[in-house]
């Protein structure tokens, strides 16, 4: 009886040794703050496929998403990055960087009503962002709405600015009655009520 257990036994260790080695050597876990760090350098050195390598899907934390996102960016592979930057912003609906980038990864797709829409969910997360607000302007400019375009300029810090006054062809007028057709003047910014006024 003995001699048969110790068959069966040894017909067991030969037929998974894999299972017995497995729980001798657990497999080797980075933990997620040094991935973090070595992500972090990986970006400073603008290693864009090393950190895909590290991040090879969308199904990492938040974090991990946008790193994957931005690397994509990097390498213009705009539909990839697209759908990091949406996983992220699934996984991490308040941070106002996935729909930034995502934005940008739209515009280069040429979808710019999705890119401004994406824009203004930044801007609710977080009002204060010049960069959100420059883009957003800057999108309405080239639609040649002039009128939003200068509502998020004025946002961002003293934009736009006027540079010079110029009327095509010249009028005849007198000099000081056409300063005041302007409600804005050069050296100035340019506010949505004057551009309105004007």
């Amino acid at each position: 009886m003995a001699g048969d257990a110790l068959r069966w036994l040894a017909l067991l260790l030969l037929v998974s040794p894999q299972s017995i080695f497995a729980q001798d050597s657990p497999a080797k876990t980075v933990p997620v703050e040094e991935q973090l760090i070595e992500l972090r350098e990986l970006q400073e050195a603008s290693d864009w496929e090393a950190i895909l390598r590290l991040v090879p899907t969308t199904d990492g934390s938040a974090e991990l998403c946008f790193y994957r996102g931005m690397a994509l960016s990097r390498l213009q592979r705009w539909q990839s990055a697209r759908e990091a930057f949406e996983a992220g912003r699934r996984k991490a609906p308040g941070d106002a960087r996935f729909s930034r980038e995502l934005a940008g990864t739209l515009f280069q797709l040429k979808q710019f009503q999705e890119a401004k829409n994406s824009l203004r969910t930044a801007l609710k997360l977080d009002a204060g962002d010049s960069y959100t607000q420059t883009f957003l302007a800057t999108l309405y400019f080239m639609e040649e709405n002039f009128e939003a375009a200068p509502k998020y300029w004025n946002l961002s810090s003293g934009k736009p600015l006027v540079d010079q006054i110029v009327t095509s062809p010249q009028l005849r007028v007198k000099p000081t009655l056409l300063d005041r057709a302007f409600a804005a003047s050069p050296a100035s910014q340019l506010l949505l009520k004057d551009y309105r006024n004007t």
